[in-house]
């Protein structure tokens, strides 16, 4: 009862009521209050036995250097995000689903039309999910997919304190089944390669997670925490794996940490104010979309990407970043290509017409 009674709390503390939309809330927005009580929450859980499922591990998480066959963003578009979603679109690889989420009762043939003449039509789902318009910062609230021992797609459900808990019911449309733990995490503190290797930062919400969490549930083989430095806190942020090996950052504390772990690390330049970072990019088939903010060092930037061989998408989210402490990464989310069901007689979750 104990659990349970802090979630609670901690919901209402956070302001949330579930199926009444409000507007977007920016990527973190949590008082020292709730940070505590997110702390106080993770206490509770050390202090059991065995918090975590006893199902094997994970054979490990996916990666977005890996192939991907659908992208996830919200129909919400604050923040003046509209013009990076429909890059996005336009720019989609072949073979690529995009998966446009909105909350019941709103008009798909709208959603639709503001994205004719992006992407084809055939490659353009709109699926209904409940609080959607807590979902807008996807990475942090849908589940992350992982691999299972049988090489079948899982998901990680984690607690995510905006309310959108749409897990169960893409594990449903996925058929793959949903593990859960109750630590509050946001996939955007999340980044891994296709070895296993996972990244995060220790900031003060993750920092009381144990190690186990990633271990048995993500599938991760080795862990690099590193230290909170800049922004809200999230790994997205600061690194950023484009191959199994290269991976970008613009922190060179972060830079040492990382070569001592065997990868090739190479440099990004950082834009001039707080929440702006080339790092938070997305990363789609060898296509990587780059935030941009019309600074002198942009086109520095853009050519470590080019030269790590990569299909550079320049995208200028200036609102996104400073006004929603957030960018393209973090309002995206990527699934590998697996069946992806009708989307029909789902609870909460359909495809609309």
């Amino acid at each position: 009862m104990r659990k349970l009674s802090v979630a609670a709390s901690l919901l209402a503390i956070c302001g949330f009521v579930p199926g009444v939309y409000a507007e977007p809330l920016k990527k973190i927005d949590l008082s020292p209050q709730q940070v505590q009580a997110i702390r106080r929450h993770h206490t509770d859980l050390n202090k059991m036995s065995h918090p975590m499922s006893s199902a094997p591990a994970p054979l490990r998480p996916v990666s977005e250097v890996e192939e991907a066959g659908y992208l996830f963003f919200s129909s919400e578009t604050p923040f003046n995000s509209a013009k990076a979603k429909r890059a996005m679109a336009q720019n989609l690889p072949a073979g690529v689903t995009l998966v446009i989420f909105t909350d019941p009762g709103e008009d798909a043939a709208e959603i639709k039309r503001s994205y004719q003449g992006f992407i084809d039509p055939s490659r353009l789902k709109v699926v209904e999910i409940e609080d959607s318009g807590s979902g807008f910062w996807a990475r942090d609230g849908l589940p992350i997919p992982v691999w299972s021992q049988a090489r079948s797609l899982e998901l990680v459900d984690a607690r995510y304190y905006h309310g959108f808990e749409p897990d169960e019911i893409m594990g449903k449309w996925f058929k793959s089944p949903v593990r859960k733990h109750t630590y509050y995490f946001e996939g955007g503190n999340f980044m891994t390669n296709d070895e296993g290797v996972c990244v995060m930062v220790d900031n003060d919400r993750a920092e009381s997670i144990p190690d186990s969490v990633f271990t048995e549930t993500y599938g991760c083989k080795n862990l690099i925490r590193l230290p909170f430095e800049k922004g809200i806190g999230h790994v997205d942020e600061s690194v950023r794996f484009l191959t199994s090996k290269i991976v970008l950052t613009d922190s060179a504390s972060y830079a040492t940490r990382l070569r001592q772990e065997g990868l090739d690390v190479r440099m990004l330049p950082r834009p001039d104010r707080k929440y702006e970072t080339y790092v938070n990019a997305l990363l789609v088939n060898g296509t990587v979309f780059v935030p941009v903010y019309n600074e002198a060092n942009q086109q520095e930037a853009l050519d470590v990407y080019a030269a790590a061989g990569m299909k550079v998408v320049p995208i200028e989210t200036s609102a996104l970043s400073n006004n929603g402490l957030g960018s393209i990464h973090c309002i995206t989310m990527t699934y590998p290509k697996v069946p992806f069901e009708h989307l029909l007689k789902m609870f909460n979750g359909r495809e609309i017409q």
